[in-house]
């Protein structure tokens, strides 16, 4: 026997499914999270919690009137279920799934981070229309509105979508995923950053540059313990220390052929939790597997850089911004604030944000036009596309210029529809300011 026979062997006497009765549920990996101890998913409407330590699998009858399969469960001190192609959502009230939103799908979002913080629904990142963001959405609790999170900081990320990411006491970590390529907005090009933001401050910080985080893409598996952030990359395990910047390769482990992957994990008393597929059943029956933490070594460990500026580049850097920030004394603070377009960028005092070839067009017509009817916006859009389609797209548009006028400018400005007067199935638009 040749010793990965015998890690082999070792792993099948130490790996074991803790349920003697499999459970068998159809289980989506949108309707699925970890809480505590707690697998926590629904199902066949039910709720299930399905506990590791006394190896329990309690459910709760639930009334769901709403197709949920594009929806991902999301708990604070609450349930809700949120639409991964856009801002709807749903609150688990009283047994009950009841729609609390004013928004629809916009499918600006796609493949953003979603998360809770600090009893607040958050997405960060995502993919939409030509673009990815760089910024937060909040799901505001008093107005039931997703809203732009203000910031404070001077260095931002690139817009990311289907990355990995981790909290870690007050702060967001991402890394790995992807961006849009701004000069061809059909190619991604893959990130190779690790970012840190902090809640406390608003800032962000570029920690460290590395080859290991392209072509990084979010897993359900993931998972933080004992400062290190444990994930998979070609199906071998990695962990990152994210305070002495680590980065250990444990190699291919053979018990991620039982545990599924696309779940999430629990990590308690140094023992991870998994749930997989039984053994000699059908793909519908699953169990819980777990592994003794203790049992896996690192093959070998690489000291990542962390980024900071050379003497020189900051000599530099430092003159130049003392020089901006004289020029901008004078030139623009000096004068009241006003939107205006640069190239591909909507700026706004010192804020400044990406946008598309189409909002380009839409917002130099609202600059330079005290109010727009349908027909003027529906002429920007291309000619081989059908009237019902030039629609979505129009208001798919003024929805994402909304939400990046609203990010600059702190709400101050928003393009507001207004009805005609002699027929209310007629729209005009203007960009107002909000008093």
């Amino acid at each position: 026997m040749n010793y990965k026979q015998l890690i082999y062997f070792f792993f099948q006497l130490n790996l074991f499914a803790f349920y003697a009765q499999d459970f068998d549920h159809p289980i989506s990996q949108n309707h699925i999270i970890a809480d505590g101890e707690n697998f926590e998913y629904i199902s066949n409407s039910h709720l299930y919690k399905l506990n590791i330590k006394n190896k329990s699998l309690d459910s709760t009858l639930i009334k769901i009137n709403h197709d949920v399969r594009t929806f991902k469960l999301v708990k604070n001190s609450e349930y809700f279920l949120v639409n991964s192609l856009g801002g709807e959502v749903l609150h688990l009230n009283e047994n009950k799934i009841e729609r609390i939103d004013h928004s629809f799908s916009h499918k600006n979002q796609l493949k953003s981070s979603l998360f809770s913080f600090d009893n607040t629904i958050y997405r960060f990142g995502g993919y939409g229309f030509f673009d990815s963001r760089n910024f937060f959405t909040y799901f505001s609790n008093k107005t039931n509105e997703w809203e732009a999170l203000e910031t404070k900081s001077k260095v931002f990320p690139p817009g990311l979508f289907d990355n990995k990411f981790f909290i870690h006491n007050n702060d967001f970590y991402v890394f790995g995923g992807y961006s849009i390529d701004n000069n061809n907005r059909s190619k991604r090009n893959s990130n190779n950053e690790l970012w840190k933001f902090n809640f406390e401050n608003k800032q962000w910080t570029l920690i460290t540059k590395n080859s290991i985080f392209n072509d990084l893409t979010f897993s359900k598996f993931d998972y933080l313990h004992n400062e290190n952030f444990y994930f998979l990359k070609n199906g071998e395990l990695f962990s990152l220390d994210i305070n002495k910047l680590n980065l250990k390769h444990y190699g291919k482990l053979n018990y991620l052929d039982k545990g599924n992957i696309i779940f999430p994990t629990i990590v308690s008393n140094n023992t991870l939790y998994t749930i997989g597929n039984s053994p000699n059943s059908e793909l519908s029956k699953h169990n819980v597997f777990e592994l003794n933490l203790a049992d896996i070594n690192p093959i070998s460990t690489t000291k990542l850089d962390s980024y900071n500026l050379g003497s020189i580049e900051y000599i530099g850097f430092t003159i130049i911004f003392i020089s901006l920030l004289y020029f901008l004394n004078r030139k623009v603070l000096s004068k009241p604030k006003k939107i205006r377009i640069f190239r591909n960028k909507m700026i706004y005092g010192l804020k400044r944000i990406k946008l598309s070839e189409l909002e380009q067009n839409f917002m130099n017509l609202f600059l330079n036009n005290n109010e727009l009817d349908n027909a003027e916006l529906v002429s920007l859009i291309g000619s081989n596309v059908d009237g019902s389609q030039k629609s979505r797209i129009k208001n798919s548009t003024i929805d994402s210029l909304n939400l990046k006028i609203s990010f600059i400018t702190n709400s101050k400005f928003q393009i507001k529809k207004n009805s005609s007067s002699n027929d209310r199935r007629y729209y005009s638009y203007k960009l107002l300011e909000n008093f």
